[in-house]
């Protein structure tokens, strides 16, 4: 066929044990939080400068009058502040490259864990798994996240309070009740209307892909109209239900930015009474309200997003959840290699079933084929041949039996390993964002340009696609529109063959190829099987039969017969035998 000199293994091929769940990552990074920690309990303690300047500036130099102490005192807040600075800069810059190598760490591993939970868990694939990493990693960026880290000295300054007074020390406390008060009831009068307004920008968005995708059919069959009226109507629910987010969440936030300055104010009524009656300074008086505000600061902006606090913490935790199942999943199954050839492809009885059917779509299906070998599976449209097709591929997991390439489980194999032995080509044409030639490459960023042209040339589709303007460097979309299906899926089988696979499984590939993509197919089969390699063929057309070395054949989920070529054909269409000519009736004369 062409030749492929390297093949590379991706970063999903490493030792499943280096970083298996969100907490072994966090740990990793133990030096630079514990050092985040230190710059905090130093940043605020420096926050004290403030309250305690203020008390000496009131207290010592308004009383004596001492310019040179008031100089000195201001020099010296000066140089506090600045180290403040500098020390509330590095922890923060500290927390955002912690948050980005945290994504590198686990990005790779969270999107192999959702794409294996996505099998079985379709609330849980691969987009969702990669939003919750982000989730996570944008809390860890976030001011969130610093205000964590400056909670547990919140104490401390309402400790401050009950030394100057304990009346400004309990008025502190019933502030701070009362604006975690606001923001829990906040979250419950927001959470409704937040959740529809999500749903229903979730089916707004799937509306415009699918306008985007099938915009032309859509006009076809006359229903633009009448699903972008649908649209329109889907966001004016989503924005009605965001309105009334949003107004609620600006009337509490108001209520709670309000408050805060209302229990400043309240503080120092609260400071001037106790002044006046001779039990505070009048330094401790303004100093109690900045020790106030600040202590209430942390508590603020975590109740202020506790909503977004909480939708982190349950990402960690099924991020968490899911990447240990995984690594459990790999470590019983995953080999840390794979042979170069991939040996007998082996079916054990069998089955799959879906919650909302009453019986399988398949069931009891047996076989093996050997390297060198074609099998044809055959049966009506709706038997679950497809089905078959997606088990061995790894595409899904059988409910019952196994399947085995080489003795491994193909849905436990990780997607790079896969992706050396299989060679798909789907019913349904399938291509992605990109250029063609990404396409054919699989979408790899180590594609090799000169076998991407080999696979085109080899399947009679680059002339077709050179003929384009920009020729493999055509986006996708637009070839998809340009093309005939022909070519098309002609790419389709191009990149199935690119790698090279040792198991090539083609699920209907003569579709809409005509006589000539017939023999292109046959010509496939008969080159894998000279190369020792295994091919299934998925079809209903008999020319495609004459490759194959065995049949598989079945009827309503389950094998009606399965052997080689010429007896499962023999037993499904039985030769009639020749009818014997009826013997002339003898008509007697009457004596």
């Amino acid at each position: 066929m062409y030749d492929r000199s390297s093949r590379s293994s991706s970063p999903g091929t490493q030792d499943a044990d280096r970083v298996p769940t969100l907490r072994t990552a966090i740990a990793r990074m133990g030096s630079p939080l514990l050092a985040v920690f230190l710059f905090s309990f130093a940043v605020n303690l420096l926050m004290l400068s403030g309250p305690l300047f203020m008390l000496q500036v009131y207290d010592r130099v308004l009383g004596s009058g001492s310019r040179e102490t008031l100089v000195t005192l201001f020099v010296l807040i000066c140089f506090l502040f600045g180290c403040m600075w500098a020390l509330d800069a590095v922890r923060g810059v500290t927390m955002v490259r912690l948050s980005a190598r945290l994504r590198a760490m686990l990005e790779q591993r969270v999107l192999a864990a959702g794409r294996a939970a996505g099998r079985t868990d379709p609330s849980w694939g691969p987009t969702v798994a990669l939003a919750d990493l982000d989730a996570v990693r944008k809390l860890m960026s976030s001011p969130v996240a610093l205000a964590l880290f400056d909670m547990p000295w919140t104490p401390l300054y309402f400790a401050l309070l009950f030394v100057f007074h304990p009346s400004m020390g309990w008025l502190g406390i019933a502030g701070g009740a009362v604006i975690a008060v606001l923001a829990l009831t906040k979250r419950m009068v927001t959470r409704t209307p937040s959740w529809q307004g999500s749903v229903a920008e979730g089916r707004a968005a799937r509306r415009v892909q699918a306008a985007t995708e099938m915009g032309d059919t859509q006009r076809m069959l006359g229903v633009q109209d009448g699903h972008e009226q649908g649209l329109l109507a889907i966001r004016d629910t989503a924005l009605h239900a965001h309105a009334i987010t949003d107004e609620r969440i600006a009337t509490f936030g108001s209520a709670t930015r309000i408050f805060r300055l209302f229990l400043q104010s309240a503080m120092l009524a609260l400071g001037a009474h106790l002044v006046l009656a001779g039990e505070l300074t009048s330094g401790a008086m303004i100093a109690g309200s900045i020790l106030l505000g600040r202590g209430l600061a942390p508590l603020e902006v975590i109740v202020g997003n506790l909503t977004t606090v909480q939708a982190s913490l349950a990402s960690a935790h099924r991020i968490d959840r899911n990447l240990a199942k995984h690594a459990v999943l790999s470590r019983q199954t995953a080999p840390s290699d794979l042979p170069e050839r991939m040996g007998k492809l082996e079916v054990r009885n069998v089955s799959f079933a879906t919650r909302d059917r009453n019986r399988p779509i398949v069931s009891g299906l047996s076989f093996d084929l050997n390297p060198g070998e074609a099998m044809a599976v055959i049966g009506p449209s709706g038997s679950g041949k497809s089905v078959l097709a997606r088990m061995v591929i790894g595409g899904i997991e059988p409910s019952l039996g196994a399947v085995r390439l080489g003795g491994f489980a193909p849905h436990a194999l990780p997607a790079d390993m896969l992706a050396r032995w299989v060679g798909f080509v789907p019913q349904s044409q399938v291509f992605f964002d990109g250029t063609i030639a990404e396409n054919v490459a699989r979408l790899s960023p180590e594609a090799d340009n000169a076998a991407v042209v080999a696979a085109l040339e080899y399947v009679h589709a680059l002339s077709d696609v050179t003929d384009l303007p920009q020729g493999l460097l055509t986006d996708m979309r637009w070839a998809e529109r340009v093309l005939s299906q022909g070519t098309l899926q002609r790419i389709c089988l191009a990149r199935a063959l690119i790698a090279e696979p040792e198991l090539l499984v083609l699920d209907d590939p003569v579709s809409g190829l005509g006589q000539e993509g017939t023999a292109l197919v046959n010509k496939i089969i008969s080159a894998y099987k000279a190369q020792g390699k295994a091919v299934i063929v998925i079809t209903q057309r008999p020319s495609v039969l004459r490759a194959c070395d065995n049949i598989l054949a079945i009827d309503d989920g389950k094998p009606s017969c399965v052997g080689p070529r010429d007896e499962v054909l023999a037993r499904l269409m039985p030769r009639q035998a020749p009818r014997q000519p009826e013997r002339p009736t003898e008509i007697r004369r009457k004596a």
